[in-house]
């Protein structure tokens, strides 16, 4: 993952209520909450605009996605 993809992940993590998370500022708490809800084509839209949320949300889609994603970001497991 590139730097701006870890800080990505760091937003995403806190914004599901997991550890290892960084509050976001209010710009990408408002993008994080629209990629939340968007229908597929204005997401697909939204991760065009901003990459560095692509890998991670793909993650996020998969059954342990927060887990995994937390992982991946702080080097080891993680549980809520």
């Amino acid at each position: 993952m590139t730097p701006e993809e870890i800080e990505a992940s760091r937003h995403l993590i806190h914004y599901y209520d997991g550890e290892g998370g960084w509050e976001p500022g209010s710009f990408t708490f408002h993008l994080i909450r629209a990629l939340h809800t968007a229908d597929h084509l204005n997401k697909y839209k939204l991760l065009a605009a901003f990459p560095q949320f692509k890998a991670p949300m793909r993650i996020l889609e998969d059954e342990d996605g927060l887990a995994a994603l937390q992982a991946m970001v702080t080097g080891g497991p993680t549980i809520k």
